[in-house]
């Protein structure tokens, strides 16, 4: 074991002159010392050091275990693992797409409650926030304003979800000139009460650009939107008007004037100014709100209430109430 060991660490010719001084000693320790003495100054190779230490290194050879089946199986399963998540990611930034390009509102929102931070998988939350990260850089405006109001929709309240998207709002609102996508911004942060001011700064100067190829009713939700975020835009549209639809305040008058004479004494007045605001106990009945709460659960409609703040970055909690 040992020539053949040396032999394969040493060049030819040193492993054939080794091996000759080798067999040599071994000769004279059987032969003893009467057939030869060397003399005092004479010098003795190596051997009994080179021996050890071919003996050591050949004792931790043999402890080196060799890869077993087990360790071969675990590596392939890590790897089936890595290419099953990212096949799942592509799957997943596909349908993302997909929703976005058709504004398909109720799949989008599926697809962010299945995969979203309130999922019992946090895997699959983490696809989603990958997901995201991925798909938020080549996005254009009108698709990021959908998927703001979408998520606001959606039961996801996580604040490192809504940091990256306004993150990307901000960018966003730089180039953006489409009062739809700006108002869907805006509609969105301030559904969730994200309390991010150079947000809604930004949002205030890219409306003024396209206030004029504005509707009146994106003019109504951004004015709502940015009252909501604390950041009025009454300098730039005004005070909010308090006209109501003649159609649809005639049909409640109506409704009230039909009122038994006993249901007419509960209504009371509350204000008068700048609109009538009336209330009437008991105005629908017990068994229609059941079956409108019933509804509402069923179809899964109740809607989270969360004020989230950008301070919050640093922990991951849920501020959320029905």
């Amino acid at each position: 074991k040992f020539f053949a060991e040396t032999h394969g660490a040493m060049p030819e010719s040193t492993s054939r002159r080794l091996v000759k001084a080798f067999l040599l000693l071994v000769f004279l320790d059987r032969a003893g010392p009467r057939l030869f003495l060397p003399p005092p100054s004479a010098t003795v190779p190596d051997i009994p050091d080179r021996l050890e230490f071919s003996q050591r290194k050949a004792a931790a050879t043999a402890t080196e275990e060799p890869p077993t089946k087990e360790k071969e199986m675990l590596v392939e399963v890590e790897e089936g693992l890595e290419n099953a998540a990212q096949d799942y990611l592509a799957d997943l930034k596909q349908e993302i797409n997909e929703a976005l390009r058709d504004r398909n509102e109720t799949s989008l929102v599926t697809i962010l409650n299945h995969y979203g931070p309130r999922s019992e998988d946090a895997w699959l939350a983490s696809l989603l926030m990958q997901a995201l990260k991925d798909l938020l850089p080549g996005m254009f405006g009108a698709e990021l304003g959908f998927l703001v109001t979408t998520m606001a929709y959606s039961e996801i309240r996580a604040v490192p979800v809504w940091h990256v998207l306004a993150e990307a709002a901000i960018e966003a609102a730089l180039l953006e000139t489409h009062p739809r996508a700006i108002t869907e911004m805006a509609f969105g942060f301030a559904w969730v009460k994200w309390q991010q001011p150079d947000l809604f700064a930004l949002l205030h100067v890219a409306f003024s650009s396209c206030l004029k190829t504005a509707t009146e009713e994106q003019k109504n939700v951004f004015a709502w939107a940015c009252t909501r975020a604390g950041q009025p835009a009454t300098r730039m549209l005004g005070k909010p008007s308090f006209k109501v639809d003649m159609n649809t305040a005639g049909k409640l008058w109506d409704r009230l004037k039909s009122l038994p004479k006993s249901r007419k004494s509960e209504v009371q007045t509350l204000k008068k100014d700048p609109l009538p605001l009336l209330m009437m106990p008991e105005a629908v009945p017990m068994m229609h709100c059941d079956a409108l709460i019933k509804l509402a659960n069923d179809e899964k409609l109740w809607v989270e209430s969360s004020e989230l703040t950008s301070k919050h970055l640093d922990c991951d909690l849920f501020v959320s109430s029905r």
